[in-house]
């Protein structure tokens, strides 16, 4: 029975695309489940393979930055922190339509403040699209529309008293803003970065193939080729299987093939290492800095290294969690969001359990009375 290839429609039926990648990935096998004709491509990542596998690792990492707690339901930390990834922004409402929360990318519209701030917006669908696509980031059908926004926290009953009568949206922004009320979108100033750092990632590979030591071996005529490729693998066997010595029948004269071209991987390695903590950096994600050194760092420089990260860092934690004092102010529902950071086993616990991640009660107590909620 000779070779055969894998069954595609296994592939398909499993929801993975018969595309280029499908069949290029595909290996000819024999009856037992040998391969026979392996694809020497999927030995190597190609570029990009290697941009799609960073853009994912940085995706993950934005995503997981902060926990979220007591999230309505319809909604996950997941969907919150995704809209604001890719779309930099996102509004807070209740449908009273549909009778449900809902947090959804939004238009501004109406006039503004004193502040440069809209009052009203309208919400349209999420299509989650990864590279900011122009073709469905405007639709032309809105979820929700003249939506009153409410920036501030309330100070007297008669706000509260209008946003229950009518549903009120509360915006959130991924960081702080600029002079104009658009935001920065993370998805699209990080791709730079990871577009460098996938060049350096083939320059590096190309490198460590120029720098192996190849050999080859020099015979007399093609009669003898065969029992030479034979003691040589099985000198690659012994060497394998961790024997010393390996016996030949005649000398063989063993000629190092060099690359002409040089490269300091260490080099390349501490650049990349340094592109990986820059992106870090502007996510907010804490790391040793751009420029590390190889020796061992103190702790003062440490912690010097990581400070802009961690003002990066607590600025998108006091948005979300001033989004959250809006929600519980208007709305009454005990939302909250909170660092990952320095959190104790007993405060993941509580986390888990929906409540506070402050055993001792020494921080903001989501959902608990305010002097503005309680006014009569």
């Amino acid at each position: 029975m000779g070779a055969k290839m894998y069954d595609l429609k296994l592939y398909e039926m499993s929801g993975v695309p018969l595309d280029k990648n499908t069949l290029k990935y595909g290996n000819a096998v024999d009856q037992n489940g040998i391969v026979v004709t392996e694809n020497p491509l999927k030995l190597n990542l190609n570029y990009g393979s290697i941009f799609s596998i960073m853009t994912k690792q940085n995706q993950i990492e934005t995503l997981e930055r902060y926990f979220w707690i007591n999230i309505p339901p319809g909604l996950t930390a997941d969907l919150i922190e995704r809209i604001l990834f890719y779309r930099g922004t996102g509004c807070f409402y209740f449908n009273d339509k549909v009778g449900k929360f809902q947090f959804l990318p939004y238009a501004l519209s109406k006039t503004i403040d004193e502040y440069g701030r809209y009052t009203q917006c309208n919400t349209f669908p999420f299509t989650g699209t990864d590279d900011g696509g122009d073709s469905k980031a405007n639709p032309t059908e809105f979820i929700y529309q003249d939506l009153d926004i409410v920036w501030d926290l309330p100070y007297n009953r008669e706000m509260i008293n209008k946003a229950i009568k009518k549903p009120v949206g509360i915006i959130l922004f991924d960081s702080s803003l600029s002079i104009s009320q658009s935001p920065m979108i993370r998805s699209i100033y990080v791709k730079p970065v990871i577009r460098m750092l996938s060049t350096l990632f083939q320059i590096i590979n190309t490198a460590m193939f120029g720098a192996a030591d190849h050999n080859i071996v020099v015979v007399e005529n093609e009669s003898i080729l065969d029992s030479i490729n034979a003691q040589i693998e099985g000198i690659n066997k012994d060497i394998l299987d961790g024997k010393r010595y390996t016996p030949v029948v005649s000398p063989l004269e063993i000629t190092p093939l060099k690359s002409s071209s040089t490269y300091d991987i260490e080099g390349l390695f501490n650049t990349y290492n340094s592109l990986t903590n820059f992106l870090k950096s502007i996510t907010g994600i804490a790391n040793p800095g751009v420029f590390d050194k190889k020796a061992h760092l103190l702790q003062e420089e440490q912690q010097l290294n990581g400070s802009n990260a961690d003002d990066i860092y607590y600025n998108g934690l006091r948005m979300r969690q001033e989004f959250c004092m809006l929600i519980q102010q208007y709305y009454g529902y005990p939302i909250w969001c909170q660092s990952k950071r320095g959190m104790s086993e007993a405060q993941a616990e509580n986390v888990q359990m929906g409540e506070t991640a402050d055993p001792d009660n020494t921080q903001y107590n989501p959902g608990g009375d305010t002097d503005a909620s309680s006014d009569t």
